[in-house]
């Protein structure tokens, strides 16, 4: 609703009333009521100072009062209503000078990834110096080089293999290996062979005299003769289902005593173990059967799972352990006579005082089996005989009675 008023100027002097002095009508908006509002222009270009192409600036807009309908009216009007004023009418801006990209100089080229061969690499860099700005020239994504190293031959000393076992005045016991040590060439290639060259191409020889001599031995027949050690085992602690209850553990290795003669096979031990003292938690393979399984299974021949949840070997054959304490493999105890080895020696404790005398009589043994395992071909003959004997007594008994 819209209302005016007017204001009793004179009073009449006559018995007449004056006219009302106030009005009502109902708002019609944009015919006899209009609502106001602030309205902005957009921002303006990045004005800059006089003479000047790039640097800083200043942006602006533009504030005007509108009325409901659309035509522009006094800014006086939106304030005397209290409307909400913006607040910024200019902001700086920035004109970029146009920069073109400067870059380094390539520095030197990289020392060859290889030091001979095929297959080397070098490369090179350079840096950005200065980015590029505005609508400059941009700069190269590429800002490393890379090229093919020219092929050099390779020069290495190259070890040989280990020779025979040498023996002085016998042929059995102490002796010496030796093996070759040669200057080598080749260009990296996996076709190309290396090929023997002078000596002095080479640099300074990489290893003690001792790396081409070592002491060996062949074992004489009756002899037992042992394995290296095996590594060390993990430390293991005395648990009770799992948990230790002790602060020092042990560690074992072994060695296994190789017979080479099947008479000689009880002088023999047969496993050497060696512990020493060591720190650590408990082993899996500590854990009782009844709570656990052999893991890994026992799929070696003839080993199984013990009561102590891990792999042995069934009887007539020896434990050979590995050095984290499983079972590697089980060995016959009666050893085969084609065992070799470069081992220690160990005499039998029962060996014929005059061994030539117990290499003749050695075939006469009246043993039924091979060292290994095989039945002997006399043992065919005289059961053989024997079933003969058998048959021809039957008919004897028949004919007589």
């Amino acid at each position: 609703m819209q209302r005016r008023t007017r204001h009793l100027l004179r009073p009449s002097l006559s018995s007449r009333t004056c006219a009302e002095d106030s009005q009502v009508r109902p708002c019609l908006l944009n015919e006899n009521c209009f609502q106001f509002q602030y309205n902005l222009t957009e921002w303006s270009t990045c004005q800059l100072s006089e003479n000047a192409t790039c640097g800083q600036g200043v942006r602006t807009r533009l504030l005007s009062c509108v009325r409901s309908d659309g035509k522009p009216v006094s800014v006086d009007r939106c304030e005397q209503r209290n409307l909400e004023k913006p607040q910024r009418m200019s902001i700086h801006c920035l004109v970029e000078c146009v920069v073109n990209c400067q870059l380094s100089g390539w520095t030197a080229w990289t020392e060859c990834s290889q030091t001979c061969g095929h297959g080397g690499r070098m490369s090179r860099t350079r840096f950005i110096m200065m980015p590029t700005q505005g609508e400059g020239r941009p700069c190269p994504t590429e800002l490393t080089q890379q090229k093919t190293c020219p092929v050099t031959p390779c020069y290495s000393w190259v070890l040989g293999n280990w020779s025979a076992c040498k023996l002085e005045g016998g042929d059995c016991g102490e002796g010496v290996q030796i093996r070759s040590l040669s200057c080598m060439v080749h260009s990296g290639s996996v076709s190309n062979s290396a090929v023997r060259v002078d000596d002095a191409l080479c640099k300074d020889m990489p290893f003690p005299d001792g790396i081409l001599k070592q002491l060996c031995s062949v074992p004489c027949p009756g002899d037992c003769h042992l394995t290296e050690w095996s590594e060390w085992s993990t430390c293991e602690l005395t648990c009770i289902d799992g948990r230790s209850f002790e602060t020092l553990g042990r560690q074992s290795r072994s060695r296994t005593f190789i017979i080479q003669s099947f008479e000689n096979q009880d002088s023999c031990p047969k496993q050497v173990l060696e512990t020493r003292p060591c720190t650590g938690g408990c082993s899996p393979q500590a854990r009782p059967a009844a709570i656990r399984q052999c893991n890994p299974a026992c799929r070696k021949p003839f080993s199984y799972c013990t009561q102590g949840g891990v792999c042995g070997c069934e009887k007539g054959y020896t434990e050979i352990m590995r050095s984290n304490g499983f079972l590697d493999y089980c060995m016959k105890v009666p050893g085969s006579e084609d065992k070799k080895a470069h081992v220690k020696i160990l005499s039998g404790k029962n060996r014929p005082v005059n061994s030539k005398i117990h290499d003749i009589f050695k075939g006469w043994s009246l043993q039924p089996l091979d060292p290994d395992g095989r039945v002997k071909i006399w043992v065919y003959g005289v059961s053989g005989s024997g079933f003969l004997i058998m048959i021809f007594l039957v008919f004897t008994s028949y004919f007589v009675w």
